[in-house]
């Protein structure tokens, strides 16, 4: 499909969980091959390594070296999409064609302030799971934009995470009921096509249309944080797109 468009206009003041569902999903279908691309190939070096040594009894010694190395390539490249994203889903919310080349070069900017907030935000959030998973969830919903703040106000670190939580305050209730939505949703619908393609398929040619599901589910998930964070922006701050945007030009 095309990413040439109208823009997609500005919410009316009122942060809500069906007009972001709704928007992103504008978004994705206007530009899936290329936000597909941006967020699928991180998972090529694992989904390469699996494939490498499917069979019967895979040899679980030989696996384990490439098994790590390919992770944290993917873990890597998996953050620097992010920020890809991010620029992405702006430039076609201001109605303009998306430019991977260009959305890359953006991104490598902030890539390392995400990499850092990444692992602060993972491993707080998981001790906040193991507390008793409320902690967690209150630290997930609280951080939720802290990624988008960080890439678009070029905040640090830590400034993300203060920034994100001033922009959920008052809205943590939606944002919980929003991640769960999308988790959920998204879940089942790649255990679904996971459990088709594979049984037709078999285990190891089946994985592929298995993985390009999962990779497009993957893509929408990520606009939604992309648009949360704008029409949060929006309703309580009063900016439009092209100011929130600035910073990419």
């Amino acid at each position: 499909m095309t990413d040439i468009s109208a823009p997609i206009l500005e919410p009316a003041g009122e942060f809500r969980i069906g007009r972001v569902l709704s928007r992103a999903l504008t978004i994705t279908s206007r530009n899936i091959v290329k936000i597909a691309i941006i967020v699928g190939v991180p998972f090529l070096p694992l989904l390469l390594v699996g494939a490498s040594f499917a069979g019967p009894r895979p040899d679980l010694h030989r696996m384990a070296g490439p098994l790590i190395f390919s992770g944290i390539i993917t873990i890597l490249l998996a953050a620097l999409s992010q920020v890809v994203v991010i620029h992405a889903a702006f430039q076609s919310m201001r109605g303009r064609p998306i430019s991977i080349g260009e959305s890359l070069s953006k991104g490598l900017v902030r890539f390392l302030p995400v990499i850092g907030l990444a692992i602060v935000m993972a491993f707080g959030i998981v001790i906040g799971f193991v507390l008793l998973v409320v902690p967690g969830f209150m630290l997930l919903t609280r951080w939720y934009l802290a990624i988008p703040a960080c890439v678009v106000e070029s905040a640090p670190v830590f400034g993300s995470l203060e920034r994100s939580a001033q922009l959920t305050k008052g809205h943590r209730w939606q944002i919980l009921g929003l991640y769960l939505v999308v988790a959920v949703v998204g879940g089942i619908l790649n255990a679904i096509a996971g459990g088709i393609f594979r049984g037709i398929f078999g285990t190891v040619i089946g994985s592929l249309p298995a993985f390009v599901v999962q990779v497009i589910i993957g893509a929408y998930q990520a606009v939604v944080v992309v648009v949360a964070y704008h029409d949060l922006r929006s309703a309580k701050e009063g900016v439009d797109i092209d100011r929130i945007a600035a910073v990419f030009d």
